[in-house]
């Protein structure tokens, strides 16, 4: 091989990861979302089934310090049992599952219960597994763009789904209204 084709050769090895890198850190990013969001369903997953085999109100709620119902939910959340003020990890609370934060990404909790939505602090599953709102948990990349957010869209019965894309390729919240980043 001469030098002239080991140059050529570099030339169009460079030119096809300069391609390739956009695509690459696109596909990065939506797998962190979809990552992470999977690790909220299970920690749901976990809440509702754990209310209904212990016939008791299991709460998820942000913690930053995996300790106490403080923070916002992108440094973190608790799954107890919550047998005291509901929404409030107290003395006596069984902690059943700690998750540590979703790093530089953002999750927003919103009850779509109502005509104007709420943000949401906690989440409480009855003894039967049911909650009282309609609520669309989003993740949102760090850069806040919204062809990356993904959401997981829960019913007062307790039942969640996966978000879904619409014709433009973004996906929707509860309500059908396509989710925003913050």
């Amino acid at each position: 091989m001469t030098l002239i084709e080991l140059l050529v050769a570099i030339a169009v090895m460079a030119v096809l990861v300069a391609v390739a890198a956009p695509n690459f850190s696109d596909t990065i990013k939506r797998n962190r979302v979809q990552s992470q969001l999977r690790e909220l369903v299970g920690s749901l997953a976990t809440a509702r089934s754990e209310a209904v085999s212990r016939s008791r109100r299991v709460t998820v709620c942000a913690s930053s310090d995996g300790a106490t119902c403080t923070g916002a939910w992108r440094e973190g959340w608790l799954v107890f049992v919550d047998g005291g003020t509901e929404g409030a990890k107290d003395a006596g609370d069984q902690i059943l599952k700690v998750h540590d934060g979703i790093g530089a990404n953002s999750l927003k909790v919103i009850d779509n219960t109502n005509a104007t939505p709420a943000v949401l602090a906690y989440v409480s599953f009855d003894r039967s597994g049911f909650t009282d709102r309609r609520i669309t948990w989003s993740i949102c990349d760090k850069d806040n763009d919204v062809s990356f957010a993904r959401a997981v869209l829960m019913q007062n019965t307790g039942s969640a789904v996966l978000s879904s894309a619409n014709a433009n390729n973004v996906h929707e919240d509860i309500t059908g209204a396509e989710l925003t980043c913050p």
